[in-house]
């Protein structure tokens, strides 16, 4: 049977499909689990949320593969030609069909996709854009507080620590939390700053905040938060007391906080 679409247009739409089965799938049960997954280790929590936001598109992308095993084990000399040993039904096949057809529908289907790809990519990366302008002014203020300090003090007179940076992640504290807290105090919100640096929640995040797309949007934006709240909420306070600018910035617009 001949596809009105090419290989390429029908792998979208079987990924697209798939993804948002699972996408609807998600929501109720991330909602029963939703409490019990707040009583884990922070490092356990965080893996499992990342895991769940990109469920859908992983599980599109693998029902993606077997629709195609039989092609790509023929192709590889695995096997019976899929075609020829299955010639009574639909299949998508490498061998045979062809990549693009030029068909209305395979158009619609190419053109949704792009459509909606580019302007996730747009979004993300406005939003990136301005996260990382935040970092630099963090680092401009900043300044380390010895040759191996582990963390770097923000001329500020309003008490926050934040930790920032995707690919060197780093600990910025204010003036005025290091010199109103005990060393004790500090010792405490040091390591919790730390543990984030360490397990590169930023990395996470990004990758949640990308992959997560074909979540419904209720419960993509539940995942999230619960992934990524208080480091938003972080940078921002960190970056308005650094400089006056920022307050008028909103926690949607610091999403790239974390590259550095």
């Amino acid at each position: 049977m001949t596809l009105d679409v090419g290989v390429v247009a029908a792998g979208l739409a079987i990924v697209v499909s798939v993804a948002y089965c699972a996408a609807l799938a998600s929501g109720p049960v991330y909602g029963a689990v939703d409490r019990r997954l707040a009583t884990l280790p922070a490092a356990t929590r965080a893996s499992l949320l990342l895991a769940w936001a990109t469920a859908p598109l992983m599980i599109g992308l693998v029902a993606l593969l077997l629709v195609f095993a039989p092609s790509l084990a023929h192709l590889l000399g695995v096997g019976t030609d899929h075609c020829h040993a299955h010639g009574h039904h639909a299949h998508l096949c490498l061998v045979h069909t062809p990549f693009f057809t030029g068909g209305l529908l395979e158009q619609m289907i190419l053109g949704g996709t792009g459509v909606a790809v580019l302007g996730h990519v747009l979004t993300v990366g406005w939003r990136f854009g301005r996260g990382r302008r935040a970092v630099r002014t963090l680092l401009a203020l900043g300044e380390a507080s010895a040759a191996t300090a582990p963390y770097r003090i923000v001329d500020s007179q309003l008490p926050f620590a934040v930790t920032a940076g995707l690919l060197r992640p780093r600990v910025f504290v204010s003036n005025r939390l290091f010199h109103d807290l005990s060393p004790s105090e500090l010792a405490t919100v040091l390591r919790h700053e730390q543990a984030h640096q360490r397990r590169r929640d930023g990395t996470r995040f990004f990758t949640a905040e990308v992959f997560s797309a074909l979540h419904l949007r209720p419960t993509r934006r539940r995942i999230l938060d619960a992934l990524g709240a208080w480091p938003f909420a972080g940078l921002i306070v960190a970056a308005g007391l650094a400089t006056s600018e920022w307050w008028h910035h909103s926690a949607e617009t610091l999403f790239a906080f974390w590259l550095g």
